[in-house]
């Protein structure tokens, strides 16, 4: 083959059509799996942020009790430093996690398809490396959402640790025997021989 001939030699194979579709499908396809993997995690970021909820709640109404006039027990102390932690946990989960924010497109705007001078293979492949790009951004999100929320999961997991460590170093509590113990008293009704018991 002389060199004129290597020039006028089609830089692909007759079969580059076919291979760009098919190439196109799988990207097409690969970018709505990504799609499908977010709508995942905000699922399940939904649905850690209702369990947090929920112990804030549980936590605070037994917290609740330091704000009252006397010594706080060690319950009261210990619920609410973890209802203080459970609370961060969700506000970080609300931003690094549900936050809206930019997420890769799954087809192009037109006006950036439609390119005068260039042939259909030659803006085909261009719009192959474009979906490349927003697929490897996409599951760059998406591995970042999924590496947050398993963390949010394992330090909620970890919130009856905390909950033990804030009992243990609680100042000046008031103890929770102390708290709980009952005072029983008797003596001899006046008016009468019965004895009245009166516990407190």
């Amino acid at each position: 083959m002389t060199v004129s001939e290597e020039k006028a030699a089609p830089s692909h194979h007759e079969d580059w059509p076919r291979l760009l579709e098919w190439a196109e499908s799988q990207a097409t396809e690969s970018l709505k799996a990504r799609f499908a993997t977010a709508e995942i995690l905000a699922r399940e970021s939904q649905t850690t942020l209702t369990v947090l909820l929920a112990g804030v709640g549980g936590s605070a109404a037994y917290g609740a009790s330091v704000f009252s006039p006397g010594p706080a027990t060690v319950v009261a102390i210990a619920s609410m430093t973890t209802c203080a932690y459970l609370l961060c946990l969700s506000i970080f989960l609300v931003i690094r996690c549900m936050r809206f924010q930019s997420y890769p497109a799954l087809y192009q705007d037109p006006e950036n398809i439609l390119v005068r001078g260039h042939s259909l293979d030659a803006v085909r492949e261009a719009e192959l490396d474009n979906l490349q790009k927003r697929i490897a951004e996409a599951r760059e999100i998406n591995s970042m959402k999924a590496s947050r929320l398993n963390a949010v999961r394992v330090a909620a997991a970890l919130s009856p640790v905390v909950f033990v460590i804030a009992a243990a170093l609680a100042p000046n509590a008031q103890p929770i025997a102390e708290a709980l113990k009952i005072v029983c008293s008797s003596h001899l009704a006046a008016s009468s021989a019965r004895l009245d018991t009166a516990c407190e």
